[in-house]
């Protein structure tokens, strides 16, 4: 009696092929999220070196797990629908096209196991650059973390290139080799149209490989100057002396004179004081020896300094001060003249000298 109701047929298949069906769907739902936490873990033993020291277990799991159980709910569905045969007749009417339900069922597995194969090896990809990411921070390697950034971003977007040929092919049946043939035309097309775009991609390759500057610097371009905070595919960002943000093309930081502040490790200083031409000139001697001892007892200042009594502009007597602070780091200069300036004050209000005309303090 049981055995007559598991031979009977439905639909062209037995009733046993429908329980089978059904038990690899419910078997495949229950054991997913297990077996794809187990895959990882599996997988993760490959890329145990790859992580050195450190290592990120975890993070790999993390990263793998959902594309994992995406791909075994696809074999799962496809294993089902294995044991029954869907009729011919099944068909689906979209417009003037007529689809068989089979062949539908079956593209579709094809384009979702593709979608998460694709997508495992784009999760690997994000695994290696944040490993590599983590050991560049690790020995504060600026540049470092950008050439990962820049390099597993264009991996990437290779193997989508790569996944979505497959695609077309396998699922769509379009000819691969007549299509990259057609891109390769096209492909010059549009090069020419994006002149520019590629012009700043090769610019940001160029920063990357010979390091005109990295990230943290402090640069000075044509009318731009700050310090930089990250490397793109087209620009670069830099954060100005006033706090605004420029994004900058890579090409014109390329193609112009750039000079790296950051680079030299000091930084000049100039500053102007008028003096009312009343002052006697054994106070303007004074004064000058006094602020010359002041900017040698400072320790973050160079040897090479000059003070001298400049000029006479207007019936005032100008002093010119010129030292160099011994530092790349633009607050900490500042806060060095800073220093200076409170003690050149100090010395005009000892000598009870009157500044006249134009002052100027902490001018580069």
């Amino acid at each position: 009696m049981l055995l007559s109701i598991f031979e009977r047929s439905i639909w062209g298949n037995t009733v046993e092929s429908y329980l089978w069906m059904a038990g690899i769907l419910l078997t495949g739902f229950i054991v997913k999220k297990y077996f794809a936490g187990f895959l990882s873990r599996q997988l993760y033993r490959l890329f145990k070196k790859s992580s050195g020291n450190k290592q990120y277990p975890a993070e790999f799991v993390g990263l793998l797990r959902s594309p994992f159980e995406l791909l075994l709910l696809v074999i799962t569905v496809l294993l089902a629908f294995d044991r029954i045969d869907l009729p011919v007749d099944w068909t689906f009417k979209f417009g003037k096209s007529i689809y068989i339900v089979e062949q539908i069922i079956v593209s579709l597995g094809k384009f979702v196991l593709i979608v998460s194969l694709t997508w495992i090896i784009l999760r690997s990809a994000d695994f290696i650059g944040f490993v590599l990411l983590e050991t560049a921070k690790s020995h504060h390697d600026y540049n470092g973390e950008q050439v990962v950034k820049f390099f597993k971003d264009i991996i990437k977007v290779f193997i989508g290139i790569v996944s979505l040929l497959v695609l077309l092919g396998s699922v769509f049946g379009m000819d691969i080799t007549s299509l990259i043939t057609g891109l390769g035309i096209s492909g010059l097309a549009i090069a020419l149209a994006a002149q520019e775009t590629i012009a700043n991609l090769i610019g940001s390759i160029v920063i990357l490989l010979d390091k005109p500057f990295t990230v943290g610097d402090l640069i000075e371009s044509d009318k731009i100057k700050g310090v930089v905070e990250e490397v793109g595919f087209r620009s670069t960002k830099i954060r100005t002396l006033e706090k605004t943000l420029l994004t900058v093309p890579n090409k014109k930081l390329v193609d112009t004179a750039l000079n790296n502040i950051s680079q030299t490790g000091i930084r000049r200083v100039k500053t102007i004081l008028n003096i009312e031409s009343i002052t006697k000139h054994e106070t303007v001697k004074k004064i000058i020896d006094e602020f010359k001892n002041k900017i040698d007892q400072n320790g973050e200042t160079g040897e090479n300094h000059q003070v001298t009594f400049s000029d006479i502009v207007d019936y005032n007597l100008q002093i010119t001060i010129v030292y160099f602070v011994l530092t790349h780091d633009l607050d900490a200069a500042a806060h060095v003249k800073e220093e200076l300036n409170y003690k050149f004050l100090e010395t005009i209000e000892k000598y009870e000298v009157k500044l006249s005309g134009s002052l100027t303090l902490g001018k580069e």
